[in-house]
């Protein structure tokens, strides 16, 4: 951060972050408590037979819980773990949701 190219507004995080003491955390910096995580899924087209979708669910789990990946993932932070379609449905509705709020809030606009 020492060029200044780019400014840090504030950090996803309950506590401000110690690689980066000076940046406020979004409630302190009155953005409220939105909360921004990184996480991936897979999606499929809409109309696939649940069956398909059943089915690749559980080999992704599968394959999401192998000591490898597991080993791969942690080691960078990250968090493994697994839902079911409804689950991801419904999360990626709610991030949509906050991150519409988000927006709003801080004004953002496409140019």
């Amino acid at each position: 951060m020492d060029a200044k190219k780019l400014r840090a507004l504030a950090v996803d995080a309950e506590t401000p972050l110690p690689a980066l003491p000076d940046i406020p955390t979004l409630i302190e910096a009155g953005l409220g408590a939105h909360r921004v995580a990184d996480w991936a899924g897979v999606l499929a087209p809409a109309g696939t037979p649940t069956a398909i979708v059943d089915r690749l669910n559980r080999e992704l789990v599968k394959a999401a819980h192998t000591p490898e990946l597991i080993a791969k993932l942690t080691e960078n932070g990250n968090i493994v773990a697994s839902s079911t379609p409804e689950e991801m449905s419904r999360l990626v509705t709610n991030e949509v949701g906050n991150m519409e709020q988000l927006i709003k809030i801080i004004g953002l606009k496409a140019q």
